[in-house]
């Protein structure tokens, strides 16, 4: 099947969030060619909710399900993605993002200049939040590159600090004139590309929400595509924890017991397939080994992952 060219499908994978129909709007005002873009959401709500009510002439298709019946984070991306058709590029979102005027146009705009079908942009969007008065604030990020490289001792103690199976970023490189430099790990909330990801690299659905980021990472690099991160990208994401009078619902509150049930066999999981090197329909594929990534990143992240773990649990 063809794709029409520079059209972008977004999805989008939604739980209870009361800001989804403003995300779904701010994208579509946004962008330079609205027509060209396309949307699927799989919405988790309950069933007294309605929480996307506009549909821009069915150019957003919603998948939806009432909640306490999925608890993967990578089953919701799954569905999300489900819905496309014959765009060019992809576009991986969370429901509480906003965009800068013209995101649409850097994006396709940006990939082109790498001339590489198997690159991704990928990076943790700078913030947006609600203050006091209901407004909207933009943190702009200035021209910096945040890398995931273990270059130093500190590296691996903020490793420690952080939660489950997320590196930090510890070295920040002043960016000068570049828009993109070359990384290795996608952030959940932002992933960009050709579609090939998307449709060949499906997510496993045994993660349930912990290691999502890392265990698509080593997927995706073990399956010959790039990433690089973009110093200015078009687009903020909501953080919660600045904004006032103002809170999501989230699934693990919802669902405490099924929720953390899950946790423990995925980062188990996770593990095992980074210290094994385990190749598998789930798991990881054999264009390029790991073992080429930890030279890049600095060090061994099965073995260091492995450390945190046992660690942490005392073992």
């Amino acid at each position: 099947m063809g794709t029409r060219p520079n059209s972008i499908y977004v999805t989008i994978a939604c739980y209870r969030d009361p800001v989804i129909q403003s995300t779904i709007d701010d994208l579509f005002n946004k962008a330079d060619d609205p027509t060209r873009i396309t949307v699927g959401v799989f919405l988790q709500q309950k069933q007294d909710e309605n929480l996307i009510t506009k549909t821009y002439g069915n150019r957003v298709r919603v998948d939806t399900q009432e909640t306490g019946k999925i608890f993967s984070v990578c089953e919701c991306r799954n569905r999300a993605m489900c819905m496309f058709d014959d765009e060019e590029y992809i576009l991986q979102i969370d429901s509480h993002t906003r965009f800068e005027r013209g995101w649409d146009t850097k994006l396709v705009g940006l990939h082109q200049s790498l001339n590489n079908e198997k690159a991704l942009i990928s990076v943790y969007l700078p913030d947006w939040f609600i203050d006091a008065s209901g407004k909207e604030i933009f943190l702009k990020r200035t021209q910096t590159f945040a890398k995931f490289i273990f270059n130093n001792g500190k590296s691996e103690e903020a490793f420690y600090q952080y939660h489950e199976l997320v590196p930090m970023p510890s070295t920040i490189d002043n960016a000068g004139d570049k828009e993109l430099e070359l990384g290795w790990y996608l952030c959940g909330h932002f992933i960009f590309g050709k579609r090939e990801f998307f449709t060949k690299i499906i997510q496993p659905e045994w993660v349930g929400f912990w290691g999502e980021e890392v265990i698509n990472s080593l997927r995706a690099y073990t399956a010959g595509f790039d990433v690089y991160n973009p110093a200015n990208p078009p687009l903020y994401h909501m953080n919660e924890g600045l904004s006032v009078n103002f809170s999501r619902p989230k699934l693990w509150l919802d669902y405490p017991d099924e929720h953390h049930a899950r946790r423990a066999p995925t980062t188990d999981r996770i593990i095992d397939i980074m210290k094994n090197n385990t190749v598998g329909p789930d798991d990881l594929f054999d264009v390029r080994p790991l073992s080429d990534l930890y030279k890049i990143v600095g060090c061994d992240l099965g073995e260091l992952f492995y450390s945190w773990y046992t660690n942490k649990n005392g073992n």
